[in-house]
C-alpha cells in the first residue's frame, strides 16, 4: 500500500481523534474555568478563547489562567501561627478619636473593613515621612544600609545595574562584611529589565539574593504575570522604607546622579519622578513579615527572631496598617480598601497613579462618589513611559470625566507615583496602581495611614504637581482622530491584561 493510500485510509480516522480531543478538551477547560474564575468577565473571556481556538485557548489557560501560586503559598504557610483578626479596640477608638478630630467616625467604619480584609489590627504610633524622588530617597536609604548593626531585607520589582543600583550593591556589600545578615530578594522578570542583571555583581560581593518566581525555567512559565511588584528595605527590624520606586537611576535628577557616581555619566532624559517613604513604629513589624513571607516563598528560608522582629515602641503620631495584596489571596484587599475609602470619603478623594485602568467596581464608586458632591481628582502622567497605556487609558479616563471626577495630566518626567488620599485625613501609599495588574495578578504591599500628619505632609507634594498639570476635558479626547480612538477602544478591552 503506498503513502497516499495510508492517508486516505487513516485521515478521517485521525480528523475524528483530533475531533473529539478538541471537544473534551472544550468540556474539561470550560469546566476548570466557570469552577475556578470567581469574576464572571473573566471566566467569560476565557471560556470564549478556549471555544474558538480549542488547542491554543487551552494551552494558554493551562500556562497563565490557573492560580498556582494560591496552592504554593498555603503549603508555605501552613503551620505558621497566623496573626488573630481585631476589631477596632477601644484603645483603637481613642487613638482615632485623637488622630482625626471631630472627623473621627466617618473613618470608624474604614478602619474596620480594612481591618476585616487584612486580618491585622491598626498599629498605633507610627512615624511616616515623604521621600521626594531619589534625590531624597535613595541617600537616606544607602545611609541606612551603611548604619546597619544586625539585619538588612530588600525587597524590588526593578534593580538596575545603573548608578544607583551599584551604589545600593557597595553599600549591602559593605554591610555583609561588618557580619550584617543581609537578604535581597529581587523580582526575576524585573531583575532581567535592563542590559545586565544586577544579581551577579550582588553574589560575587557576597550578599545573599535570589529572584522571585523565574521565568526562563520552562516549569516557572506559568508565572509570568504574577510579579512581585513590592518595594521594601527594612534595616535592623526597626525602620522601613516604602513606596513606589524601584532601584532605578532614572528617579535622580541628573546632578545627583552625577554626585552619587562621579566616574559614570549619568543617564538623559526621560527621567521619572515618584515620592517614597520612611516609616517608624509597630507596623514596621508587619512590614518585615510580608518580606518574610515572600522571602519564604522563593527559598524556603524562614526569617524569625528578634533581630528581625525586634520589640518596637511608638515613634510618632499616626496609626496606620499594612495592607498585602498578591494573587493568593481571594480577598482582595487592596481593591476593597480602595473601595471602603471611596464609600466612607465626604469631601474629596485625591488619586495619583501612573496607570489609571480600573476594574468596573472601582470605576463605578468613583462616578458614585462624584454624584454624591464629592471632589474626585485623578492625577496621571501626560504621555506613559509604554505606549500601550497611552492607548488603553483614555476610554477609562473619558468615563470618569463624564462622570463627574476631574482629570490632571502631568507632564514630564513621568510621573510614577502612587498614592490616594481621603478627606485630607487618610492616606493610602504603596507600590499599587490603579490597575487589574497590581490589583490582581501582582504582589503589593501598601500602608493606609490615618489623620491629618501624614496627610500635611504629601498635600503640598500633590499639590505641586497639580500646578502644573493640565485639566484632560471631554473636548480634548473628542480632538482624537476616528482611527486613534478605535485603537484606543480595543486597546482597552486588554486591560485586565495590562
Amino acid at each position: 500500500m503506498s503513502v497516499l493510500e495510508l492517508v486516505r485510509e487513516f485521515a478521517p480516522w485521525a480528523l475524528t481523534f483530533v475531533l473529539t480531543v478538541g471537544i473534551l478538551l472544550r468540556i474539561a477547560v470550560s469546566i476548570h474555568v466557570v469552577m475556578n474564575k470567581r469574576q464572571n468577565r473573566a471566566a467569560i473571556a476565557w471560556v470564549g478563547l478556549v471555544l474558538l481556538a480549542p488547542f491554543g485557548g487551552s494551552i494558554v489557560y493551562l500556562l497563565f489562567g490557573i492560580n498556582r501560586i494560591q496552592r504554593r503559598a498555603a503549603s508555605l504557610r501552613r503551620g505558621l501561627t497566623p496573626t488573630p483578626n481585631q476589631e477596632l479596640s477601644p484603645a483603637d477608638l481613642a487613638t482615632l478619636q485623637l488622630s482625626l478630630g471631630e472627623q473621627s467616625e466617618s473613618i470608624y467604619p474604614l478602619a474596620r473593613l480594612v481591618g476585616e480584609v487584612t486580618d491585622l489590627p491598626l498599629r498605633p504610633g507610627n512615624q511616616v515621612e515623604p521621600l521626594v524622588n531619589g534625590d531624597a530617597a535613595y541617600p537616606a536609604m544607602l545611609a541606612a544600609i551603611n548604619s546597619a548593626q544586625a539585619t538588612v531585607a530588600l525587597s524590588t520589582y526593578l534593580f538596575y545595574d545603573d548608578a544607583v543600583g551599584q551604589a545600593f550593591a557597595q553599600a549591602l556589600a559593605r554591610a555583609v562584611s561588618r557580619g550584617v545578615t543581609v537578604r535581597v530578594l529581587i523580582d526575576s522578570l524585573g531583575s532581567r529589565y535592563g542590559w545586565r542583571s544586577i544579581v551577579g555583581r550582588l553574589r560575587a560581593a557576597g550578599v545573599t539574593v535570589d529572584t522571585f518566581l523565574p521565568t526562563l525555567v520552562p516549569a516557572w512559565i506559568p508565572f509570568l504575570n504574577l510579579r512581585n511588584h513590592r518595594k521594601l528595605l527594612i534595616i535592623d527590624g526597626r525602620t522601613a522604607y516604602t513606596g513606589g520606586m524601584n532601584i532605578d537611576a532614572r528617579f535622580l535628577s541628573p546632578s545627583a546622579e552625577l554626585a552619587l557616581n562621579p566616574g559614570r555619566p549619568g543617564r538623559h532624559q526621560p527621567r521619572h519622578q515618584d515620592l517614597h517613604f520612611k516609616v517608624q513604629g509597630p507596623v514596621v513589624n508587619d512590614l518585615m513579615r510580608v518580606f518574610a513571607d515572600d522571602w519564604a516563598f522563593t527559598t524556603n528560608e524562614r526569617l524569625g527572631g528578634s533581630t528581625w522582629y525586634p520589640p518596637l515602641s511608638e515613634a510618632g503620631p499616626t496609626p496606620a496598617r499594612c495592607v498585602a495584596d498578591g494573587p493568593e489571596d481571594d480577598v482582595d484587599p487592596l481593591l476593597k480598601a480602595f473601595l471602603g475609602a471611596i464609600a466612607v470619603a465626604r469631601n474629596s478623594i485625591t488619586i495619583a497613579t501612573p496607570y489609571f485602568l480600573p476594574d468596573e467596581p472601582l470605576l463605578s464608586a468613583l462616578e458614585v462618589a462624584a454624584l454624591r458632591g464629592v471632589n474626585v481628582e485623578i492625577l496621571v502622567p501626560d504621555g506613559s513611559n509604554l505606549r500601550v497605556m497611552n492607548w488603553a487609558m483614555p476610554p477609562f479616563l473619558e468615563r470618569a470625566l463624564r462622570g463627574g471626577c476631574h482629570i490632571g495630566l502631568v507632564p514630564p518626567p513621568f510621573d510614577h507615583t502612587k498614592l490616594m488620599v481621603v478627606d485630607d485625613l487618610w492616606v493610602f501609599l504603596g507600590s499599587a496602581n490603579i490597575d487589574s495588574r497590581s490589583l490582581r495578578l501582582n504582589f503589593e504591599v501598601n500602608l493606609e495611614c490615618y489623620g491629618q500628619t501624614v496627610a500635611a505632609s504629601v498635600l503640598p507634594i500633590l499639590a505641586a504637581r497639580r500646578s502644573r498639570a493640565t485639566p484632560l476635558t471631554l473636548d480634548a479626547l473628542a480632538t482624537r482622530s476616528f482611527p486613534a480612538q478605535v485603537r484606543d477602544a480595543f486597546t482597552s478591552l486588554l486591560a485586565p491584561y495590562l
